[in-house]
């Protein structure tokens, strides 16, 4: 309870920070500029993930496990294998981007994109080794400090540059953004780095460092399909939409999703503390407290969902008039994805659930085919409705895999993790 509550305003005020800066840059850069800066977010967001190559999930079991185990070696391996691994996949990420970027600038790329990308591909090394860290210290029970560098640190700094620049009357534009949050991102990733090496167990000094097990990787590349899937889920939908449809339909449609993202606090709460919980009591054979466990993060879930989606649907209009003029078309769009994410809560963590006791093939293919789902909608709806039909196959795919998972999560391990279910049994 203690640490959902850390986590729950962590990043709750995080997210207000975030929906607080989307709404001065729809007005200061207007809907073609923001929807060029929530496409180039929107791919950084997605490679940096690809970049941590899963090992920000393994993390997660793995930490718990051998800290409690006290396998000082094996915990010393992971977190040296985990870094190495990752930063040399972003390295790659970033010099395939940007040879790619400049291959297609002749002909291919509008003014002002190719800084744009560029800047937000600097940031990609900092972002997938600050997602290693964050479940590094997750993992050590340091929740508050694990999201502080990126729910709040990160979007701070990130606002008082945007405020300073507006105050000397700098002309901004999406490129002079990204490179702000660049900046934003590699302060937060050094003052985390520093965290987690205060917060390591100092028995990990002078102990030799174990050697590379197959059980990390049998761990994290199931892991990366079902993180890449489940982005390309939640992200498709802009992608999608700035291949269709214009720049200005892109903003307006991402404003709505940042709005709609409200509605999942409470889960992306209890999942930052639960996840190594499940590790830790599903690895001891404890399955009076995991019952107990999934049971009490069930009604956190429903208490603060329902209110706060309530709130957004019966004054979304309002939110979106703060983002500046012709966001307010945005506002059917809000509804379906509210409807989708409302879901999404409800069926509780049911993605942790099967990763983190061994059944992450199983989720794997389960976000996979509502990934394949989600694409195939978007390119048939989208051409037709735009970006309402974007939001209803993003809305229809969310509700899909997680009531999917909902069903194998009962099936495999006997629990029932949404208070939507009649009953908690285990079998």
């Amino acid at each position: 309870m203690r640490g959902g509550a850390i986590a729950l305003i962590v990043q709750g005020s995080g997210a207000l920070l975030v929906l607080g800066i989307d709404m001065l840059l729809g007005r200061w850069l207007g809907v073609v500029e923001y929807g060029l800066f929530a496409l180039a977010n929107a791919w950084l967001t997605i490679l940096a993930i690809v970049a941590a190559l899963g090992f920000n999930q393994a993390l997660l079991k793995f930490v718990p496990i051998y800290e409690s185990q006290n396998a000082w070696p094996e915990l010393k391996g992971v977190l040296r294998f985990a870094h190495v691994y990752s930063g040399l996949a972003a390295v790659a990420i970033f010099m395939a981007g940007m040879m790619l970027l400049w291959a297609l600038e002749p002909c291919c790329i509008s003014s002002g994109v190719l800084p744009a990308f560029a800047w937000a591909l600097g940031a990609l090394p900092f972002m997938a080794w600050s997602s290693l860290r964050q479940a590094s210290l997750r993992g050590l029970g340091a929740v508050g400090r694990a999201f502080l560098p990126d729910y709040v640190l990160r979007p701070l700094l990130l606002l008082l540059g945007l405020l300073l620049l507006h105050k000397l009357q700098f002309a901004l534009d999406a490129a002079g953004v990204l490179a702000l949050n660049f900046l934003a991102v590699f302060i937060a990733f050094m003052i985390g780095s520093w965290w987690l090496k205060g917060l390591l167990p100092h028995e990990l000094k002078g102990v030799p460092i174990a050697p590379p097990s197959d059980d990390w990787l049998a761990m994290a590349m199931p892991m990366l399909l079902i993180i890449s899937f489940n982005l390309i889920s939640n992200r498709v939908d802009i992608l999608m939409l700035g291949g269709f449809a214009s720049r200005s339909d892109v903003g307006v449609y991402a404003a709505a999703s940042r709005i709609s993202e409200i509605v999942v606090f409470a889960l992306a709460a209890t999942n930052a503390i639960v996840a190594p919980m499940i590790a830790r009591l599903y690895a001891r054979e404890d399955r009076v407290a995991l019952e107990k466990l999934i049971r009490t993060v069930a009604w956190l879930i429903l208490l603060v969902t329902v209110p706060v989606a309530l709130l957004v649907l019966l004054f979304g209009e309002k939110f979106l008039s703060f983002f500046g003029p012709g966001f307010g078309a945005g506002y059917t769009i809000l509804i379906i994805l509210v409807g989708g994410q409302l879901i999404n809560s409800l069926c509780g963590p049911v993605g942790y659930l099967l990763g983190m006791t061994g059944h992450q093939r199983t989720a794997m293919r389960i976000v996979a085919g509502s990934a394949v789902l989600n694409v195939a909608l978007n390119a048939l709806l989208i051409p037709v409705f735009g970006a309402i039909g974007a939001a209803v196959a993003t809305a229809a795919s969310l509700a899909t895999w997680n009531l999917l998972m909902l069903r194998a999560v009962r099936l495999k391990l006997g629990l029932r993790p949404s208070i939507l279910s009649p009953r908690y049994r285990l079998t």
